[in-house]
């Protein structure tokens, strides 16, 4: 199901130009709210009160200021996603039917979208006080925004993987629905591990919390600062044990296996369901 805002009309003070600034113009909004599955009986809860969403987009258009409309388009874009959970992608376009430009033109315009995700996160710790730090991640994660936590899995001790000259992990994974994108999502994770006051050390080495992106969707990324699925998950225990619980039909997008199959693939025969 899809409803769609076309022309919503805002006067605001949005633009390069200190005229701009202060004296205003006119824009128009489009949007675009994917609502995906709904309930075919006519089920109030199943949709999404557009009124409200429409007074919600021109009243952010109209109080906050942007130089560029392509940031009044992120903002917008953020702010449906994040108000709106009935909302599973929303695609935002703004209009600038007066904008500075020496020649005749028909219409400028810029769009941002943002969708819900669900991902899968791990958490690790094995300095300080581990467990505390693990469950302060999860309640960090909750007061994000763009990131709902859906589950968080219990917590094991496992012993540390690759360098052993260390003291035991507690690992943990959590699953959450997120409207940010993987590279966004990746700042958030290293802006908490910093909070947890983590210190650069030895790859697989000691640190007071280990946040790593495992799962965003069926999404592949491959770059130099980020892998998803991530590269290591399916030879560890420590991941796969604790994801099992909370995400166990979820599907490694480059092996096309469950979660499930990659542990019992890494267990053999040994395997204690969760």
């Amino acid at each position: 199901m899809v409803i769609r805002l076309e022309g919503l009309e805002v006067f605001a003070f949005h633009g390069v130009f200190e005229r701009e600034k202060r004296e205003g113009q006119k824009f128009l909004i489009d949007a675009t709210l994917d609502l995906g599955e709904c309930d075919p009986h006519d089920s109030l809860p199943e949709t999404v009160d557009y009124g409200a969403a429409a007074e919600r987009i021109a009243a952010f258009a109209a109080e906050e200021r942007f130089d560029l409309i392509e940031s009044l388009a992120e903002g917008l874009a953020d702010t449906v996603a994040r108000e709106f959970e009935r909302v599973r992608r929303v695609e935002i376009t703004v209009h600038k039917p007066n904008a500075p430009i020496s020649v005749p033109f028909g219409d400028v315009s810029a769009t941002a979208a943002r969708e819900r995700t669900v991902a899968y996160l791990g958490l690790g710790s094995n300095l300080g006080d581990r467990e505390a730090c693990l469950r302060a991640a999860a309640e960090w994660l909750r007061e994000t925004d763009g990131i709902r936590v859906l589950a968080v899995s219990s917590i094991r001790e496992t012993p540390p993987y690759g360098v052993t000259d260390q003291g035991p992990f507690l690992n943990a994974c959590a699953k959450i629905e997120t409207t940010l994108s993987p590279e966004r999502l990746l700042a958030v994770c290293k802006t908490l591990e910093a909070r947890a006051h983590r210190v650069p050390t030895r790859r697989w080495g000691e640190r007071t919390l280990d946040l790593d992106i495992l799962l965003y969707g069926d999404r592949i990324v491959d770059t130099e600062d980020l892998q998803i699925p991530h590269v290591e998950m399916h030879k560890r225990a420590f991941v796969l044990d604790p994801l099992s619980e909370i995400g166990r039909g979820a599907v490694h997008p480059v092996f096309r296996k469950t979660v499930a199959q990659l542990r019992e693939e890494l267990h053999g025969n040994n395997i204690a369901f969760v």
